[in-house]
């Protein structure tokens, strides 16, 4: 959900095509939407190793963007090649999946005889944490980019961790 907000500052830092952007953003929905295979890990593994392993993924994947932001590029260019970039947005996309999966697996146990309602406020609620992260960036961020990936980055974590230790 983040991509809109960051994605210009990408471009223009690594004087993307438009085409490349493009492809990060496919990466991403491409990571977001190929889970069979999590589904089985949390039907074996069960929600907290499910959120561990979407913590493993998704810190490095998060980190690789805020190096890439961070990155001053002046001195000859940007260090990061750009098919990181897009391995990256792949590996963000599988995370998110993974934490999605984990949690509507975990509403949908808890709630069986109200699965559909649960299943829908939990799904609301990842829509409003979107607009939530637009709001922090628009009043705590802009137009720091760098720091409010960095955010992102933490909250992700901190989100993965809380369900990973069951807190």
């Amino acid at each position: 959900y983040a991509f809109s907000l960051y994605s210009l500052t990408l471009q223009s830092k690594y004087n993307l095509s438009l085409e490349q952007l493009d492809t990060m953003a496919f990466a991403a929905a491409a990571g977001n939407n190929f889970g069979v295979h999590v589904g089985l890990f949390y039907d074996y593994c069960g929600a907290a190793a499910t959120m561990f392993m979407g913590a493993a993924i998704g810190v490095p994947a998060w980190a690789l963007l805020y190096l890439a932001l961070a990155d001053d590029c002046s001195a000859g260019g940007c260090a990061m090649p750009v098919w990181t970039l897009h391995a990256s947005h792949f590996w963000r996309g599988q995370a998110q999946l993974i934490g999605d999966v984990a949690a509507v697996g975990t509403v949908v146990a808890s709630f069986p005889g109200d699965r559909g309602q649960a299943v829908g406020v939990a799904k609301a609620m990842l829509g409003l944490s979107a607009s939530l992260g637009a709001i922090a960036y628009e009043r705590l961020f802009t137009p720091d980019m760098v720091s409010f990936v960095r955010f992102i980055g933490i909250w992700w974590t901190a989100c993965c961790a809380v369900g990973a230790l069951g807190l």
